[in-house]
C-alpha cells in the first residue's frame, strides 16, 4: 500500500474501479486519477479544483491564438523530437545500416522544419521523419520481429508496450502541465481536439524516442518477451500477471530519464518572454 502523500497519480486500466472514498482522498491531496484502456488509450482524467495561476493560462491562450508564435513554439517541439530521434539512432550505430545517410536525412529535416511556414506542413514533416525513424527498428530489435508501427489496437508485443508506455508518460505530462497552471487541452503542434490533452501530446513528442529506447532495451535484454502478452480481439495486450514486472521497470525509467518539470518550466519562461523554447 502506498501512502497518499507519496502518490503522483492513479491509473485505472480496463475495468479497474475506485471507491468514492478513495476518489475524494485523491482529489483532497491533488492526486489526479486517469482512466485508460488496457491497450494504452487514455480515456479521461479527474483533477482537483485549481485556483490561481491564471496568468500562465492567459499567456498560453494568447500564444495559441497568435499564428506566428504558435508556429514558432510548435517548431521547437518538432525540432526537439528530431534531435532526440537522431540521438536514438546514433545510440544503435553498430546495428544501423548506412548511418551517415540517416544522419544526413535528419539534418535535412531539421532545416526543413526551420523553413516551414504552416502548422500543417510542419505536421507533415514530423510524420515523414517519424516514419523514416521507425524503419530503423528492425535493426535495433534483437529478439522480436518488427513489422512497423501499428496501434488502436496494437497488433504485436512491441507495439503493445510502446502504446502502453506512451500513455503512461502522457498521463504524467498531463499532471505536470495541469499542476503548473496550463490548460492541457490547448497545444501548439497538436490542435484542439475533444478529449485530447493536446499540450501534453506536444511534450510527449520530445519523449517518444526515449520511450522507444526503454521498450527496445526491455526486449533486447530479455526482461520482457512475447510470453508476457496475450491476444484480445485483433489486438495484443500485456497480461495482467506481467503488469507488476513492467511497472517495476517503468518506475525506474521514469525516475531516471524524464525531466518533464524542467521542460514545462522552459515553455513557461518562453511564453512569459514572448519567445519560442529551446528543447534541444
Amino acid at each position: 500500500m502506498v501512502p497518499i502523500r507519496l502518490a503522483e497519480s492513479v491509473m485505472l486500466l480496463g475495468r479497474a474501479q475506485i471507491t468514492t472514498q478513495a476518489l475524494q482522498l485523491c482529489l483532497l491531496h491533488g492526486v489526479p486519477i486517469y482512466y485508460a484502456t488496457r491497450n494504452g488509450k487514455l480515456l479521461g482524467a479527474c483533477f482537483s479544483h485549481q485556483d490561481g495561476l491564471l496568468e500562465r493560462r492567459i499567456r498560453q491562450y494568447n500564444a495559441y491564438q497568435n499564428e506566428a508564435r504558435r508556429l514558432a513554439i510548435a517548431k521547437a517541439f518538432v525540432r526537439g523530437k528530431i534531435l532526440a530521434q537522431m540521438a536514438m539512432v546514433r545510440g544503435y550505430r553498430r546495428r544501423i545500416h548506412n548511418l551517415a545517410a540517416q544522419e544526413k536525412y535528419f539534418q535535412q529535416q531539421l532545416e526543413a522544419v526551420r523553413k516551414t511556414m504552416t502548422i500543417s506542413s510542419l505536421l507533415g514533416l514530423e510524420g515523414e521523419t517519424t516514419k523514416r525513424y521507425f524503419a530503423n527498428f528492425s535493426d535495433m530489435l534483437l529478439n522480436v520481429k518488427w513489422k512497423g508501427r501499428n496501434r488502436q489496437p496494437p497488433r504485436d508485443p512491441v507495439n503493445a508496450l510502446l502504446s502502453l508506455t506512451y500513455m503512461m508518460v502522457l498521463s504524467q505530462i498531463t499532471t505536470v502541465c495541469t499542476g503548473a497552471g496550463y490548460e492541457a487541452g490547448i497545444g501548439f503542434l497538436h490542435d484542439i481536439q475533444s478529449k485530447r490533452p493536446s499540450l501534453a501530446c506536444d511534450f510527449l513528442e520530445l519523449y517518444r524516442p526515449m520511450i522507444d529506447h526503454f521498450v527496445i532495451r526491455l526486449f533486447n535484454r530479455g526482461e520482457v518477451n512475447e510470453s508476457f502478452f496475450e491476444k484480445e480481439g485483433e489486438g495484443v495486450l500485456l497480461k495482467a500477471a506481467s503488469f507488476a514486472v513492467f511497472m517495476e521497470k517503468y518506475d525506474t525509467f521514469k525516475s531516471e530519464h524524464t525531466d518533464i518539470y524542467g521542460r514545462v518550466a522552459l515553455l513557461g519562461q518562453a511564453l512569459k518572454d514572448g519567445k519560442a523554447p529551446d528543447f534541444g
